[in-house]
């Protein structure tokens, strides 16, 4: 089960009715998706222009994805509602 790490720091865990697609995750995350990959094969599904369109910062994404050592995190950190994604679900992801 994926995680909505939203803004404002809460969670919750989401599932998709049926495949796990880029619609499904562009939904949670507000705009198009970009996958910023960990080195363990899991990721955080995050809107690719969040920064140019100034969304908030995310810090507990952000957090998370430095723990993790995520690379893509960049100086400006994750920005919106952010979806992580274990690496088995990586892998369903299409």
């Amino acid at each position: 089960m994926a995680t909505l790490l939203k803004v404002d720091g809460s969670s919750v865990e989401v599932e998709p009715g049926g495949a796990l697609t880029v619609e499904w995750l562009q939904g949670l995350v507000e705009g198009y998706v970009e996958l910023v990959r960990c080195a363990d094969g899991s990721a955080f599904a995050v809107d690719e222009d969040g920064g140019p369109r100034e969304v908030p910062f995310n810090p507990v994404a952000t957090l998370l994805a430095v723990a993790k050592g995520c690379l893509g995190v960049g100086a400006t950190g994750l920005r919106g509602p952010v979806v992580f994604l274990s690496s088995a679900e990586v892998r369903r992801f299409r």
